[in-house]
């Protein structure tokens, strides 16, 4: 006689052989999913905050630019004092930028609110008498180095960009200073007291 094989019933209440690695290797796939999309989404997210920053900031400086008397709360001759203020509501340690090689002349500064964190704008007018603010704010998430994001909002030019936990946006009328042509001498600047 032969042999013969009993195979379980069809009803059988045992799962086949191997099912515990088909669930483990299926859980693994979600988990890996799940982490990849929340990456992705958190990756998002940051891109979206940083872009209502410097909406907020362009907002800011829509209103402040025309002020031609009341440009600056705190005049430039009192350089030392905005760095002080502004360096300390802000957490973030800088250096004002000089431009002048650009054509801009430091008028002052003011504190303002974005994403309801504090912003320092540092303000600065060119010969025509067009307003150009660098503004600064501590980052809100993980801090991270950004390269320079070149873009038009409305009427106006920004350079934006984060180093050293702080965020920076340059905002000025279109056309007027190229923005892009400001940043090296203010990357090189700006965070220079930096230890």
């Amino acid at each position: 006689m032969g042999r013969t094989m009993e195979l379980p019933a069809a009803n059988s209440d045992r799962p086949p052989h191997g099912w515990r690695l088909s669930v483990i290797a299926a859980a693994c796939a979600v988990l890996c999913f799940g982490l990849a999309g929340s990456f992705h989404y958190g990756a998002h997210t940051a891109r979206l905050a940083a872009s209502a920053w410097v909406m907020q900031v362009v907002g800011s400086h829509d209103v402040y630019e025309t002020q031609s008397r009341h440009l600056v709360e705190v005049a430039a001759s009192e350089k030392d004092h905005i760095e002080s203020w502004l360096g300390k509501t802000t957490g973030v340690t800088f250096a004002t930028p000089d431009l002048t090689a650009h054509g801009l002349e430091f008028r002052g500064a003011r504190l303002l609110a974005a994403n309801g964190l504090p912003v320092a704008q540092l303000l600065n007018t060119d010969r025509a008498g067009s307003v150009v603010a660098l503004c600064i704010a501590p980052v809100d998430t993980s801090p991270t180095d950004a390269a320079a994001n070149i873009r038009k909002v409305g009427s106006y030019d920004t350079v934006s960009w984060s180093a050293s936990g702080a965020r920076f946006v340059f905002v000025g009328p279109e056309s007027t200073v190229p923005l892009s042509e400001v940043l090296a001498t203010t990357k090189q600047q700006l965070l220079a007291i930096d230890t």
